[in-house]
């Protein structure tokens, strides 16, 4: 087993209800407007903001039948929740993009995430900050955050915060 990627992970709760049910209406359900209220509970366990937000990217085909991604709208709440409290963050969903469409994660086993994502993610622009986070609704085996937090690095990204609003109890 080897060591996560990123430097720290800051999450509201295991994966577990009530949480679980927003989020599965979040993803699900087309309720897009959750992502505001788990964004402010999700802010309030962030003592340090990293000047750069970066959403999980979803692959158009996958953006294009779910109407939108909920990393996004966690990212743009924190952005302004952070700024509320005289940080300088800045949300940016342009960065990152999933260019290989890849089986849903979820149901996966722990071997296959991690394979079923290499070659998935692009970095599109520079990345000025030494400092940033990634955002996303769960994470499970850490498989999409690793992969993601490898890419950083590789452009000099020197601190990585993940930013979740539950995380699963298997690590």
């Amino acid at each position: 087993m080897h060591p996560p990627q990123w430097d720290r992970l800051y999450c509201v709760s295991d994966y577990s209800d009530p949480l679980r049910e927003y989020i599965n209406k979040l993803k699900y359900a087309q309720q897009f407007w959750l992502a505001q209220d788990l964004g402010v509970l999700l802010s309030k366990h962030i003592p340090e903001p990293a000047p750069l937000i970066l959403p999980v990217p979803l692959h158009w085909k996958r953006f294009w039948w779910r109407s939108y991604n909920q990393s996004d709208h966690l990212g743009w709440t924190l952005e302004r929740e952070f700024n509320l409290k005289s940080s300088t963050t800045h949300c940016n969903n342009k960065i990152l993009k999933r260019v290989k469409a890849t089986r849903p994660q979820q149901g996966l086993s722990r071997s296959f995430r991690q394979t079923n994502l290499l070659g998935a993610f692009k970095i599109t622009q520079p990345i000025k900050e030494k400092h940033v986070a990634l955002v996303d609704d769960v994470v499970t085996t850490g498989a999409t955050i690793n992969l993601l937090c490898m890419e950083l690095r590789k452009v000099g990204v020197e601190r990585i915060d993940v930013y979740t609003v539950c995380r699963t109890g298997r690590n």
